[in-house]
């Protein structure tokens, strides 16, 4: 993505219809160039290339996270645990990708116990990292932080299909029926 998706990215959507903010789409190529020098550190203690490694010609879903949120996050992260499980049902391909925005605490060794907690399995890869690593991947998602206050931290979701540069922001405490239709759009997406 280009930096002035940056902004487009990390606007907050107003006027919402219903409950919760409607999803927010846009087209964006260049994610190789945008995501491409970050390396982090998945559950397993594995360093992987943010771009290379987990996004490049996948459909993604990627949130931020930290393991000691006693609010939003475990309902985010159980919801996508049931998200992932119903798409398993139609064998269907999406990498889900978590970011804590509390890396001084979020050690891999303890978001590998929060991952097992989750049963997250092959295609879920909760990331933490070097403090600095971390802050970029999240900046360049538009999901900043104060890192003296990791609960600040925005409850959106990103789907996006890397095949045809469509990229979804919604509000990540959406019903998951929602999310679910979405992320099926966002998958059978044929391009522009």
């Amino acid at each position: 993505m280009r930096r002035g998706a940056t902004a487009v990215l990390a606007l907050l959507l107003l006027g919402a219809g219903g409950d919760y903010p409607p999803p927010q789409m846009m087209r964006q190529t260049g994610a190789a160039q945008w995501f491409g020098d970050i390396v982090l550190t998945d559950q397993t203690g594995r360093q992987v290339r943010l771009y290379d490694d987990l996004m490049a010609g996948h459909v993604v879903v990627v949130n931020a996270f930290y393991a000691g949120c006693h609010s939003a996050c475990p309902e985010v992260m159980g919801m996508l645990s049931h998200l992932r499980a119903q798409l398993a049902v139609d064998e269907m391909s999406v990498r889900f990708i978590s970011i804590t925005v509390d890396p001084e605490h979020d050690t891999p060794e303890r978001v590998a116990v929060y991952a097992r907690a989750l049963d997250t399995g092959d295609g879920w890869h909760m990331l933490s990292g070097d403090p600095s690593a971390v802050r970029q991947a999240l900046h360049r998602f538009g999901l900043d932080t104060n890192p003296d206050d990791p609960s600040d931290h925005l409850n959106v979701l990103y789907m996006a299909n890397l095949r045809t540069g469509l990229w979804e922001k919604v509000f990540s405490l959406a019903p998951l029926e929602d999310l679910e239709r979405l992320l099926r759009r966002v998958a059978a997406d044929g391009g522009p």
